[in-house]
This record gives structure tokens, C-alpha cells and sequence, in this order.
């Protein structure tokens, strides 16, 4: 998923993120002009992609320039976050591993109790003694 937010959306996001503190906003006042600038936040479906995207943002740059030849990505903040990343994806995955086996085990125990209870049916209805 690709969300697009403008100089003018990102200036609205931030003042009403800080609408509490008079400080902040009067600063920002102050300025006159807006100091933010557009982002492009890249939401992957799976972490383990986030590194092939950013590495094509990085090794792109002559294919990401404005029509005056300026570049239009100034940062990437992949990098700053690659930890944290990395440890979510080896948690999902860790989590992903524990559902199956928790899978098979409750399989496995439900197959168990079901040829008992066959079995015990039968020798119930035979007449016979449970060995």
C-alpha cells in the first residue's frame, strides 16, 4: 500500500497532532511558511520486502528526478528502522511456526481420542471387558 501526503496535509496532521501545545503552533506561526515537506509512506504485505524496495528507491535515483532534475526522494528511513523490522518479521515467522506445530499436536490428540472412543464403543457394545 502507497499513502501520498502533501505539504498541506502533512501541516494539518501536525497541527492538530499538537493543537494542546500553544508553544509548538505559535513556533510554527512564526515560520510563515510551511516546513514540512510531501511523504510517501510504503506499506509492504510481508517485512521481508521492505529491504528490495528500498534498495530499488536507492539504486533508482536517476529515475526519480523531477522534471527540473532535482531529486524527489531526499531520505529513506528504511535503514533507521531495519532492526526493528527484522525482529518483527522473525517474530511473525516464529509465531507462524508455533501455530502449525500447536496445529499438528491438537490434530494428532483429536485423532487419539477419537479411535478411543471408537474403540471403546465397540468393546461396550460387544458385551466384552475393556482389556
Amino acid at each position: 500500500m502507497v499513502a501520498y501526503t502533501s505539504r498541506d496535509q502533512a501541516l494539518a496532521n501536525f497541527e492538530q497532532k499538537h493543537q494542546s501545545d500553544s508553544l509548538t503552533l505559535a513556533a510554527l506561526d512564526e515560520l510563515g511558511t510551511n516546513p514540512l515537506g510531501a511523504s510517501l509512506n510504503i506499506k509492504a504485505k510481508d517485512p521481508s520486502q521492505y529491504g528490495g524496495i528500498a534498495d530499488f528507491l536507492n539504486g533508482n535515483s536517476s529515475g526519480l528526478l523531477s522534471s527540473s532534475g532535482s531529486k524527489i526522494i531526499d531520505t529513506i528511513n528504511y535503514s533507521q528502522n531495519k532492526v526493528v523490522i527484522d525482529r518483527l518479521n522473525s517474530i511473525i515467522n516464529s509465531a507462524n511456526m508455533l501455530g502449525l506445530w500447536l496445529a499438528i499436536l491438537f490434530i494428532i490428540i483429536s485423532v487419539i481420542v477419537t479411535f478411543n472412543t471408537i474403540r471403546l464403543n465397540y468393546f461396550i457394545g460387544k458385551g466384552m471387558k475393556y482389556p
